[in-house]
């Protein structure tokens, strides 16, 4: 039985996510306009890639504060951040501007995500392994709406002229959030969040696929920060196959994503001349998907188990990259990125199951941690590596590579899922 201040807690929580998530469709839709803006056409893959160079240097440091601290202060303080570095971007002064301000982001986003993720994590920890998948399912589902919205908004915005106003209403819309997160966000450190352990999950059949040994033991509550606790904290998740197999989830992801928002909007426009909207609506159907694949996956995750459904979403989105070079028209470009986004959203609820599912709640911050870095090392390499391949060679090329890596990712995670 959910209490009351579960239900509002996991309402919090599936607001501040979708207020991010719809500001980041606004972004995703003004990008190429941006950088033509202020004079850099071709660095969109650079431009996109920054937030994530600069969280790779503090991913780390980030989760263990939230594991030290709680998930309160770095998630008001990470919002903050990266709300100026939104506005910041509306200034459009130059590509110096346009740096600083996606750094700035990055910065807000090493506090922000490893903060919300872990605290993701402890709220729907309280709730039966029958019931994990679906929750996550329906913040999903909710986010996936927001992000749908987003790039709509923002390509009927940018279609008309307006390159800042998008940007204005993401970076306030995400400072809107702070005072909720402060009134309402409980203050307490995350191990003592969680009345169900995450290293004691029950058995059942919905996870008979997933688990089949007991993670480490919990560490106790509020452990005193330790440099070489920590150390060895991320050593033992590193080395842990279960862990593993979710970090090449991540990789799966975060190449899904980076394609769509580089690879995937150049090549519309090469091919058939795609319009500012018809961009936003390629950015619009992954959310709209989402509507639909979040809560499949969540269903699937806990019925049919969390591995299965991982694979399944993996093989939707390396199909949907391999055909996206035999898609001529905006109807055909539009299916198959429909098709990845269904299994992008598939994906990403049954592997954020599975976390919940083996990682100690005292770990939750640094494991969070470590798979925001894992992403943004990929979203630093795949845009940029990507747009590179289109460039010098051809997009044809380029979707090989993307599909291929997600094949290599599936590869591995089959190995590493046996040991579960």
């Amino acid at each position: 039985m959910v209490s009351k201040n579960d239900a509002v807690q996991l309402g919090l929580l599936t607001g501040v996510f979708s207020v991010q998530q719809f500001g980041s469709g606004l972004i995703s839709a003004c990008i190429p306009a941006y950088v033509t803006a202020i004079g850099f056409p071709g660095s969109v893959g650079f431009i996109i890639a920054l937030p994530s160079l600069a969280a790779i240097f503090l991913n780390l440091p980030g989760g263990v504060l939230v594991d030290v601290v709680g998930r309160k202060q770095p998630l008001i303080a990470g919002t903050i951040l990266t709300g100026f570095g939104i506005l910041g971007m509306a200034a459009v002064g130059g590509l110096a501007t346009a740096v600083a301000s996606r750094l700035a982001i990055g910065v807000g986003a090493s506090l922000w995500w490893p903060a919300l993720r872990a605290y993701q994590g402890d709220v729907v920890g309280r709730f039966s392994q029958y019931k994990r998948g679906r929750a996550l399912g329906g913040v999903c589902m909710a986010t996936s709406i927001a992000y749908a919205v987003g790039p709509l908004v923002g390509g009927a915005l940018v279609s008309n002229g307006s390159i800042t106003l998008p940007l204005v209403l993401a970076g306030g819309s995400m400072l809107l959030t702070v005072p909720l997160l402060h009134y309402v966000m409980e203050s307490s450190a995350g191990s003592q969040h969680c009345s169900v352990s995450a290293a004691t999950p029950a058995s059942t059949p919905s996870t008979a696929s997933v688990i089949t040994r007991a993670p480490a033991a919990s560490a106790p509550p509020n452990p005193p920060f330790s440099t070489r606790g920590s150390a060895r904290d991320l050593q033992d998740l590193v080395r842990d196959p279960r862990q593993q197999a979710i970090l090449v989830s991540n990789v799966v992801h975060a190449t899904v994503m980076s394609a769509c928002h580089t690879i995937v909007p150049l090549y519309a426009i090469s091919t058939y001349a795609a319009t500012p909207l018809q961009i936003g609506s390629l950015f619009s159907i992954i959310g709209v998907l989402g509507f639909f694949g979040a809560p499949i996956g969540g269903w699937m995750a806990d019925t049919i188990g969390r591995v299965p459904t991982v694979q399944l979403g993996s093989a939707m989105c390396g199909t949907a990259l391999a055909a996206m070079p035999f898609c001529d028209s905006h109807i055909a470009v539009l299916a198959a990125v429909a098709t990845a986004g269904l299994g992008y959203d598939v994906l990403g609820t049954a592997y954020t199951a599975l976390a919940n599912d083996v990682t100690p709640v005292s770990r939750r911050g640094i494991q969070s941690a470590l798979a925001c870095q894992v992403s943004d090392v990929v979203c630093v390499i795949s845009p940029i590596g990507l747009t590179s391949i289109a460039t010098v060679a051809s997009y044809d090329a380029a979707f090989g590579v993307a599909a291929s890596t997600i094949g290599g990712c599936m590869f591995f995670f089959a190995r590493k899922s046996s040991m579960l």
